[in-house]
């Protein structure tokens, strides 16, 4: 369920560098409280909107007004709100023959990515020492509390080790 996406979310958010949250249209409330929980694990945000090439002017810019300039406004910085059509839809060209024939051809335009491309270097040569530091820190103490659960379970293993030792001696005790 949601909860079980939530997790991974945020698993994949504390090893990655950087968080790239996709969309196609305005964030539902399950999307919307997504961002905010991923924006707590401090790393760069990137808000794609992709399929841009479905929209009007006016709509995109409509829509783009509202989530970054409103609903994302203190959660993602706004030049990290990046625009993209990653797969095209494919759009007819009307080209008339030598004899004056229309002829209808569908072609699908070149993905429109290199805007997140560009952003995601810039944020990678600007944060890349402190993000490599922060997720340092992070896979240490993942590691630390892994192995501190580790000794715990050797020193209860050990212990019932000597338990059942001394137990046995005992009961060979009380035979003789």
């Amino acid at each position: 369920g949601n909860l079980g996406h939530e997790m991974i979310a945020r698993h994949a958010a504390r090893r990655g560098d950087i968080i790239l949250f996709v969309a196609d249209s305005d964030l539902d409330e399950t999307e919307f409280s997504a961002i905010v929980a991923l924006a707590a694990v401090h790393k760069p945000i990137l808000f794609v909107l992709n399929k841009i090439d479905l929209y009007t002017p006016d709509e995109l810019e409509q829509l783009v007004t509202q989530l970054r300039d409103h609903r994302l406004r203190g959660i993602v910085e706004p030049e990290n709100f990046v625009l993209t059509s990653a797969d095209p839809r494919e759009i007819e060209y009307l080209t008339h023959t030598s004899s004056r024939l229309e002829v209808s051809e569908w072609r699908k335009p070149a993905p429109q990515v290199a805007e997140l491309k560009a952003r995601i270097l810039e944020v990678l040569e600007r944060d890349g020492i402190a993000l490599i530091a922060l997720n340092a820190a992070m896979y240490a103490a993942d590691k630390t509390d892994r192995i501190a659960r580790l000794r715990v379970q050797l020193r209860d293993n050990r212990a019932n080790q000597t338990i059942g030792s001394f137990a046995a001696a005992k009961a060979l005790a009380v035979a003789i």
